[in-house]
C-alpha cells in the first residue's frame, strides 16, 4: 500500500485549520519538510518541528491563525501527473492562493517559478 503524503498534508492543514487547531502531527519526510518550510515563508505556518524516534519522524506544525488554511486542492495525483513549463505557468498575481510545483532547483510556489523560469510537477494548490 502506498501512502500519499502530500494528501496527508493537505488534508491536515485544511482540517486544522477549520476546527482552530494550534498544532497538528503529521507524518515526516524530507518532502514534507521542503513543503513546509515554503509554507512557512508564505505565511501560512508559523513553526516546524521534527518529533519522533529516528526511524518514526512526525512533525509537528504550529498553524498561523492570522491566515488560515481555507482550501486546498491536490493537483497531480498517482494516477495523473501534471507538469507544466515554464511558459505555462500562471504568475498572474489575481490568481486566487498559490500553486506549489517540484522543480529541479527545489519545491517553489508558481510565482518564483515563473522568475527563475522553471517548470515543474504541479503538487497543489493552497489558498
Amino acid at each position: 500500500m502506498v501512502r500519499d503524503y502530500i494528501a496527508e498534508l493537505i488534508n491536515g492543514l485544511k482540517t486544522g485549520s477549520t476546527a482552530h487547531k494550534d498544532t497538528i502531527v503529521l507524518p515526516y519526510s524530507k518532502m514534507i519538510d521542503a513543503v513546509l518550510e515554503l509554507l512557512k515563508t508564505q505565511g501560512f505556518v508559523l513553526e516546524i518541528k521534527k518529533v519522533g524516534k529516528p526511524i518514526v519522524k512526525f512533525a509537528e506544525v504550529k498553524l498561523n491563525p492570522a491566515m488560515p488554511v481555507v482550501g486546498a486542492r491536490r493537483v497531480s495525483k498517482f494516477s495523473r501527473r501534471v507538469y507544466r513549463g515554464s511558459k505555462e505557468i500562471l504568475a498572474n498575481s489575481r490568481i486566487k492562493g498559490l500553486y506549489v510545483l517540484t522543480t529541479p532547483l527545489g519545491i517553489l510556489t508558481h510565482r518564483q517559478a515563473r522568475e527563475k523560469n522553471v517548470g515543474g510537477e504541479v503538487l497543489f494548490k493552497i489558498w
